[in-house]
């Protein structure tokens, strides 16, 4: 992941790189190390790491690697014997390839210290002999065209993190509200690196009960899918801390670390709308019914009618919860508005077979059956076939936690 730099001066840069032999999972850098000669009196300068990509130095900044700094932090030296610090925010990962430390300002007093083979340490007079890595010096020019300087090298040090092996916890805990928040399920949104499989992210949850009001304990969570609770639980109003999200970050290699994005983390819950009623669910609209689905209206085809229904549906069940269907049908002969025919119920084939489920996903095959449909019309007609139907499907549970499922609904009209 890398950001794309597109303005400012052409930078002084030092490639270098991470040797796939040494860090095959990558590295972290905290710091880098730079020795100023002279610098400016008002002008800052900023330090980044960039990708370099078939020796080419190009405007992919690595993530968090911008550093800027006023001239004030900035340290010189004579001998090139001080260095200035530029910490990174947080530390920078970088995957096994090739980079580059830029420096720029729009300044020209700058200068800092490079080493040349064939030349002498300054602060030894020691002969440099060979370079220390195997990077170049990339210089701008006044032409725009970088010039590469294979025989110098910028003086830095690039610091290295060492994390200590094994585990570390954060919590994320919820604000306080301006009202009661009831929720049955929530989905965590994260952003995370796990660099290889030396390092593991796990997430435990801890939520209020909104039926004894108390915090319970720590329970294994799952993130970046939706997760529903076994009961209603509550976040409540000028409370803080009702729901918290722990989240432990292991590693067993000093050199690496999983990441977790604070500023791309959060907690999104949702409220199941669902009751246990079906008080008017037979008349043409409305009912009390919270969850419910409707199909569209279904007009039969030219010359053919029919007098009854079959369906079938796959459920999921689980205990107090329940599954009801009706049905509406309309006469090509009646003039009566469809909206206004009432829901009649449909029974279950097999009314006496058990079908509770106790898996959240483990579904099995219902049928239901209305045979030998025949309704009196509103003007006393009496219509013993049907030209257009339309089915409702009503879901109920005495708890807004545990819902029923249904899925792959068919209906086949017959005569």
């Amino acid at each position: 992941m890398v950001k794309e730099y597109r303005e400012g001066p052409n930078p002084l840069a030092q490639t270098f790189s991470v040797p796939q032999s040494e860090y095959p999972q990558g590295m972290f850098a905290s710091s880098c190390d730079i020795y100023f000669y002279s610098k400016d009196a008002f002008v800052p300068v900023t330090l980044d790491i960039r990708q370099v990509v078939g020796g080419i130095l190009t405007k992919n900044i690595v993530p968090l690697s911008r550093v800027v700094l006023v001239p004030d932090r900035v340290q010189t030296s004579v001998l090139g014997t001080v260095a200035t610090k530029f910490t990174f925010d947080s530390p920078v990962y970088l995957v096994p390839g090739d980079y580059a430390i830029t420096l720029f300002a729009n300044s020209d007093k700058y200068r800092v210290f490079i080493g040349e083979v064939g030349g002498f340490d300054v602060s030894s007079a020691a002969e440099i002999t060979k370079q220390p890595f195997g990077g170049v010096l990339i210089k701008s020019q006044n032409t725009g065209m970088p010039s590469t300087e294979i025989f110098k090298d910028l003086k830095f040090t690039l610091n290295r993190c060492k994390f200590t092996v094994g585990s570390g916890t954060v919590d994320f805990t919820s604000n306080t509200q301006s009202t009661l928040v009831n929720f049955t399920g929530y989905r965590t949104v994260t952003s995370a690196i796990l660099p290889d499989d030396s390092t593991t992210i796990t997430y435990q949850l801890k939520t209020r009960s909104a039926t004894s009001n108390t915090v319970g304990i720590f329970t294994d969570a799952l993130v970046d899918q939706n997760q529903v609770l076994e009961s209603v639980r509550q976040i409540n109003a000028s409370v803080a801390g009702d729901m918290t999200m722990r989240a432990t970050l292991a590693t067993t290699d000093e050199r690496v670390s999983p990441i977790l994005d604070s500023s791309r983390f959060g907690i999104t819950t949702f409220y199941n709308s669902i009751n246990n009623t079906t008080s008017g669910e037979t008349t043409g609209r409305g009912g009390s019914a919270l969850a419910r689905y409707i199909t569209r209206r279904v007009n039969l085809a030219e010359g053919f009618e029919a007098d009854s229904l079959k369906l079938y549906l796959s459920v999921n069940k689980p205990a107090g919860t329940d599954i009801k269907l009706y049905y509406k049908v309309l006469a090509s002969g009646d003039s009566q508005q469809f909206d206004d025919r009432p829901y009649v119920e449909i029974a279950r084939v097999n009314p006496d077979l058990s079908f509770t489920t106790t898996a959240a996903y483990d579904f099995i095959e219902d049928e239901y059956f209305a045979e030998g449909i025949a309704y009196t019309g509103a003007n006393g007609g009496r219509f013993k076939t049907f030209k257009t139907f339309a089915i409702k499907v009503v879901l109920l549970s005495t708890n807004r936690a545990v819902v029923p499922r249904i899925k792959d609904l068919r209906v086949v009209a017959l005569s």
